[in-house]
């Protein structure tokens, strides 16, 4: 009904718990979302619904391929944000952990196979410990309904800490976020914050996205209106999937790679050891300078990549730590994001955001969208298409985005170079070059990639013409191959001042591309 924007809101989808994420996951066929989860897991909010993230996300720089550290719910996500892991190897140290689920229970629970996890409270060191040693400033701004979201809270350095220290005021106090409105606007915000929302605007079911976009509107305003906006990197995330589907899940490692990524399940030891994570994809998007009209960034992420960030910034400012707690095989494959900004060039431009509709409150001031949605529409949940077969079932908008850093896997690409565009001549059945189309559509000029290596941060990979199918590649000849091995390695080569790709490869590259640096990647959908 017409009145679908505002019902819809207060929904409740799926669990985000490990037992049912793993269950969707269904070993790697990501297909048991609806049986093994919930129906309502395949919800989803469209354009129309979300226009202030679609507005955030479109007029700076979104990553697609972001994800969630672990296949499970809010506390071990939150931990691997700060803390950099859920701490399989901290436990065998007595530290506390491997954070499996939401116990804040002191001790440990039990598993199936008589092991011990979620062993509570925490005790190894947070990203704000390491600040704190480096000499850099931070605070984490929360009101005093947090919804139990501040990780730092589970730590028993943060619970032991004196009340006059530095980690209780900075990490444990109740420093509100009308502070950081007023932080921002006169440019005194510490070099690091965190920001906690409050339950109701946290956008977790059943508090809906419209009341978070509020949230979001008035934090990307007081920063991008504040006085040191010009230097200032706004990072907003997701830590879980609220029980939401998506069909991306991230590459983790197998157990003979790094075996501290995999856990026997705790709840049914019959199942063996399970992937820890990276899991299904989140939203992620970056407010600055430096990543406006930024497009789409592809390099493969999760939380940790957040401190791999800040450990550059630090690094560039003289203050450079290494949060060890990172596990190798996380600080070798995900994207430290640095690649996500253009940092040669800066555009204090603001895009027109839409208006959003002020947060639902009570008399007394306190936030109750969900209450006051219960109360106005009683039933919640949409109705389930269960005859729904159709592929308008699933919404993709045509259209297309320039691409920033690393190109990946599973999207159709478009690469130009000085108003030419790399193409396929069919009749020749070779590559070529063709007119660049203003809005990149012609499947002459669309490539699919398949990487090269395993590796999450390769480089290299083979080209399939996506006008032919990806089971053929473009050889070394130029010319077409179903070989694999005589498939041509294509090498995307970042400019150092971010301007543009240097595109490498076995094959010979027609006139325009060959050995020239300046080329644009757009990521298209049609």
């Amino acid at each position: 009904g017409g009145d679908s924007n505002d019902r819809w809101q207060c929904s409740v989808a799926g669990s985000n718990g490990w037992q049912q994420n793993h269950a969707a996951y269904d070993n790697s066929n990501v297909n048991k979302w609806a049986t093994k989860n919930t129906p309502f897991s395949l919800a989803y909010y469209r354009r129309q619904d979300i226009p202030l993230h679609f507005a955030i996300a479109e007029g700076w720089t979104l990553a697609d391929n972001y994800h969630e550290s672990v296949i499970s719910s809010t506390n071990p996500n939150r931990i691997s944000w700060l803390a950099g892991t859920i701490g399989i190897d901290q436990a065998k140290r007595n530290l506390g952990g491997p954070a499996i689920d939401n116990a804040e229970t002191p001790g440990c629970e039990t598993a199936s196979d008589g092991s011990s996890y979620s062993c509570y409270p925490y005790k190894w060191k947070t990203l704000p410990d390491y600040l704190q040693q480096a000499g850099i400033s931070w605070q984490v701004y929360q009101d005093t309904d947090n919804f139990d979201d501040n990780p730092l809270a589970w730590f028993n350095q943060f619970q032991q800490a004196p009340n006059n220290s530095a980690l209780a005021r900075k990490g444990m106090s109740f420093v509100d976020l009308d502070k950081f409105y007023a932080d921002a606007q006169h440019g005194t915000l510490p070099q690091v914050s965190f920001i906690i929302g409050p339950t109701e605007l946290s956008e977790h079911p059943p508090y809906g996205p419209l009341d978070g976009a509020w949230l979001q509107n008035k934090v990307v305003d007081a920063v991008t209106k504040g006085a040191k906006y010009d230097s200032t990197a706004l990072i907003i995330s997701y830590d879980e999937t609220g029980g939401w589907t998506d069909h991306v899940m991230a590459q983790f490692p197998s157990l003979h790679e790094a075996a501290n990524e995999w856990i026997v399940d705790p709840y049914n030891k019959s199942l063996g050891p399970q992937p820890v994570g990276p899991g299904f994809r989140v939203a992620f998007y970056v407010v600055s300078p430096f990543t406006r009209n930024g497009g789409l960034f592809s390099e493969p992420a999760a939380h940790e990549s957040q401190i791999l960030f800040v450990e550059q910034w630090a690094k560039a400012i003289n203050k450079p730590f290494k949060q060890e707690s990172i596990t190798q095989w996380r600080r070798t494959q995900l994207s430290d994001l640095t690649s996500m900004f253009d940092f040669s060039s800066k555009d204090t431009s603001l895009p027109s955001l839409p208006d959003v509709r002020a947060a639902s409150q009570d008399s007394k001031g306190n936030y109750n969208g969900y209450a006051t949605c219960k109360a106005k529409y009683g039933a919640l949940q949409p109705l389930v298409p269960w005859a729904q077969k159709d592929a308008e079932a699933w919404v993709l908008e045509k259209g297309f985005k320039r691409v920033r850093g690393t190109p990946s896997e599973g999207h159709f690409y478009v690469f130009e170079q000085s108003n030419r565009a790399l193409s396929f001549d069919a009749k020749a059945g070779a590559l070529s070059t063709s007119a660049a189309v203003g809005d990149h559509s012609s499947v002459d000029q669309r490539f699919v990639m398949h990487a090269v290596s395993r590796q999450l941060k390769n480089k290299a990979f083979y080209l399939s013409p996506a006008a032919v199918g990806v089971e053929q590649f473009v050889g070394k000849d130029g010319k077409l191959t179903e070989d694999e091995k005589k498939a041509a390695v294509f090498v995307f080569d970042v400019a150092k001042d971010g301007k543009g790709y240097a595109i490498r490869a076995e094959a010979k590259l027609p006139g325009g591309f060959e050995g020239k640096s300046g080329a644009s990647i757009f990521s298209v959908a049609y």
